[in-house]
């Protein structure tokens, strides 16, 4: 008998507790208008970017960048910093994995795949469109209308093996390019969406692109606080696996029409 009432109390406790709630777990506050997301009380910002065109890759550069080409794309919106420890850990609840980096460095050494979830349970939270930017999309946002190898003089605007002393550092400590957005150039490189193809870039359409389903990999961005100035260069392509996870790879959120 004693063990028939233990159980219809354990029934009653399941039905009338929300989910989560028996844990300690509560789903996270999470708004995102007028380009500002806040999640608890970690606020993250994005930066409207332009619709326009832009010459893509670089004639001067390795074979994957090669060529310089017509991309058109529309209007969307950037993270003005990578996504942060504290916005993980606010996103991610207190299942996340334990997060011993500070909350304002970039949420760096997760896998892609990773990432990917985060901006998935992001989208449950808010009922928004969050994704990571398309390549073109981080180059064209990167560049900010310039042309260079840079948007600026690389000592000022980026954490790179010439002014990092070897650390990555805070988001948002350097000069940001003309749009608004920051650390685009070296502290940790960037996921983004497309799958990496080394011979896109000759048939690559003008309008959004978006790569193509060539491979497993997938295309990180803009340098580490560890690359030489070669390597912090808007134009420069490199790819990692999916799964696997890379110290030293972040990313930022992207949101609007895509390709």
């Amino acid at each position: 008998m004693k063990n028939i009432f233990k159980n219809t109390l354990l029934v009653l406790f399941l039905f009338l507790v929300p989910p989560g709630a028996a844990s300690g777990q509560d789903k996270a506050n999470a708004s995102y208008a007028d380009g500002v997301l806040i999640v608890n009380d970690m606020r993250y910002e994005m930066a409207a970017i332009p619709a326009g065109k832009f010459l893509m890759g670089s004639d001067s550069g390795k074979a994957d960048e090669k060529p310089a080409h017509l991309a058109q794309l529309g209007a969307f919106s950037m993270g003005k910093t990578e996504v942060t420890f504290g916005l993980w850990q606010a996103v991610m609840g207190e299942d996340a994995e334990k997060i011993e980096g500070d909350k304002n460095y970039p949420a760096e050494g997760f896998s892609w795949d990773e990432c990917d979830d985060f901006i998935n349970t992001l989208n449950d939270l808010t009922g928004g469109n969050f994704r990571l930017p398309t390549e073109a999309e981080w180059e064209y946002a990167c560049r900010a209308g310039t042309s260079g190898d840079t948007y600026g003089d690389l000592d000022a605007i980026a954490w790179y093996a010439g002014t990092s002393g070897g650390q990555i550092h805070a988001v948002g400590q350097k000069q940001p390019n003309a749009w608004g957005l920051y650390d685009m150039l070296g502290n940790v490189w960037e996921y983004c969406q497309d799958e990496y193809d080394e011979n896109y870039y000759p048939t690559a359409p003008i309008k959004n692109p978006g790569g193509r389903a060539a491979t497993d990999l997938r295309v990180n961005r803009g340098g580490s606080s560890h690359s030489g100035a070669k390597v912090v260069r808007a134009a420069n392509r490199s790819m990692v696996h999916p799964s696997n996870r890379y110290g030293g790879i972040g990313f930022r959120l992207a949101a609007g029409p895509g390709n």
